[in-house]
Formats: C-alpha cells, structure tokens, sequence
C-alpha cells in the first residue's frame, strides 16, 4: 500500500509542468546541501482523523501538508508555485490510497535574507482514505 506521502512525490513529479521546472527535486523536510534550485521541499503539518462507520479499519484522514517552493529569484519562486498550484489537484486518485481532493488553503511569499533565497509557501488539506 503507498503512503500519502508516495502519493505526493509520484504525481507531482510527474506533472509536466512542475517537473519542467523542479525536474524531480521535491524533497520531504529539508534541502539537501547547495542544493540545485529551483526546488520544493514538503511536510505534514497536522492531520485529522475521521473514522467512517462503513469501514471499521479504515479512516478518512486531512492532513495539511506544508510545500516550500525555494528559488534564487521572485519570478522563479511564483512560477513554480503557480505550476504546483496546477498540479496538486492530479493527486485525486480511486486506488489505495484513495485521494479525494487537494484544497489549496493559503499561498505566500517570502524572502529569507540570511541565504539569499526567495519562497513560496502553499498549504493544501489533501483529504485521502487510509487503510
């Protein structure tokens, strides 16, 4: 059975778009060192669990997962959060993991002056069935 996780790394790298800009440096948590960018790294901030009375072993879950798009430039850092924006909603799938929906729940931008790299942070619910 995939994790949710699996879920996130196979689909988005495969999405045309985002992978024409990233290629397939999506990364869980952290950047590896001098990394190459532009790059995304992702993690789960929080997840709700819903029990559902038809399946006794199995739960909806929501968890919010952060995505931290790093780049060298603004206009990199918006155009890869604007592909990433495009893309989350092909994490829907019927197989095991079952992924409802990915609902997009904020969107911003930052500059961190210590390293010079501009980000883009995106928070998605990506609602799915774990059994």
């Amino acid at each position: 059975m995939a994790e949710i996780e699996q879920v996130i790394e196979s689909k988005l790298t495969a999405h045309s778009g985002l992978s024409a800009l990233i290629s397939t440096r999506l990364y869980p948590l952290l950047l590896p060192q001098r990394p190459t960018l532009p790059a995304v790294t992702y993690q789960r901030i929080s997840t709700m669990t819903i029990p559902t009375r038809d399946e006794p072993h199995a739960s909806l879950e929501r968890p919010r997962f952060q995505f931290n798009v790093w780049a060298a430039t603004f206009a990199s850092a918006r155009a890869v959060a604007q592909q990433l924006r495009v893309a989350l909603p092909t994490l829907q799938q019927a197989s095991n993991p079952r992924v409802d929906v990915a609902l997009l729940q904020d969107d911003q931008d930052v500059y961190e002056a210590d390293t010079g790299k501009w980000q883009a942070i995106l928070d998605a619910f990506i609602w799915h069935e774990e059994i």
